[in-house]
This record gives structure tokens, sequence and C-alpha cells, in this order.
């Protein structure tokens, strides 16, 4: 079956019990995770995991078990739910603009990333300013002594925080907005 083949017939009411509960844990689980990242209520974090429910009756009949485990699609649908979850206003943004010292003729991505600096942990904290400081993502990386894969897991993860903060991380891939 190609990617392009639904199953018309895959209804929430011919899952397994198994499915349900990957569906629902999945569900809460990266909901949770993403609202304590953006400071969400828990009325809102509800909200959240019962949207990325409803994607997954949505997606479901796109499920094929021949190509990989249930869970797995089901955090597929989750991450991609929760990556389209964002505040109303989106600023693009350089990974190193993200150290909140650097001047900004923006005043209110200033203190949004001033916010989002806080909100890091340290290590991740620690990636940007070293990537602010040095201006290169490789030199960046030499100097925080990480692996390669490391280093670029932990931009990944910046990156993803970014988004959920409402700012779009900007990259050689991505073409500015008009």
């Amino acid at each position: 079956m190609t990617a392009q083949q639904l199953v018309p017939d895959r209804r929430p009411e011919d899952w397994s019990a198994a499915e349900v509960r990957i569906a629902l844990s999945t569900a809460r689980h990266t909901a949770g995770r993403h609202g304590r990242r953006i400071g969400l209520q828990d009325a809102d974090q509800e909200d959240l995991a019962q949207d990325i429910l409803l994607q997954l009756i949505d997606r479901s009949h796109w499920y094929d078990r021949g190509r990989g485990a249930w869970s797995t699609f089901a955090r597929i649908v989750a991450v991609n739910v929760v990556t389209g979850h964002r505040p109303a206003r989106v600023e693009e943004v350089e990974l190193g603009d993200a150290d909140a010292e650097a001047p900004d003729p923006k005043p209110d991505l200033a203190l949004d990333l001033g916010d989002f600096h806080r909100m890091l942990p340290d290590d991740l904290a620690r990636l940007v300013e070293l990537v602010a400081q040095h201006g290169s993502l490789a030199d960046a990386r030499r100097e925080s002594g990480l692996s390669t894969s490391s280093f670029y897991r932990a931009v990944h993860e910046i990156r993803l925080r970014l988004r959920c903060h409402g700012l779009r991380p900007r990259g050689k891939d991505r073409r500015p907005r008009r």
C-alpha cells in the first residue's frame, strides 16, 4: 500500500483496546509536554489533547500496519498537531537572535525572546548563547564540545521550542514570508 492509499473503513470503533490506550496516552503526554513548555493552563492542555485525538481519528484511515507501529503513527500525528498549534502572532528569528541581550529594533520581539531564553533549560540556553556569540552553527558546535548529533538534536529542540513560543526559526530551507 502506498502512502496515498486510504483504508476507508478504519473507524475508532474498530481500534483495539491497545490502540485506544496508545492514542489517549500519546495525546495526553504530548499536550502536557507542549503545554508545560509554553505555559498553557490545564484546560488548554486538555483542549490540545482533544485536538490531537480528533486528528488521530481523522487521519487513522492513513495508518498502515505494514509501514510502522500504531504508536509511531500516533506520535507523528500528535507532533504535527502541536507544531501547528501556535499563538496567533508569529515572528521569524535567527537562532542566534534568541540571545535575550541582543539589541533589537522590535521591542515586542525582544521581550518575547527574553521570555523564551528564560524558559530554556541551562544546557539549551548555553547553546543559544554560543550560536549568538559565534554566528554560525558549525563554530558553536565546535565550541560546545558536544558530538555533532547531540548538538544538532539540541538545535532541533530549540527550534521546536521557538515554534511553540510563537516564534518561527529562520533557516536555509525556509523562504521568508511575504
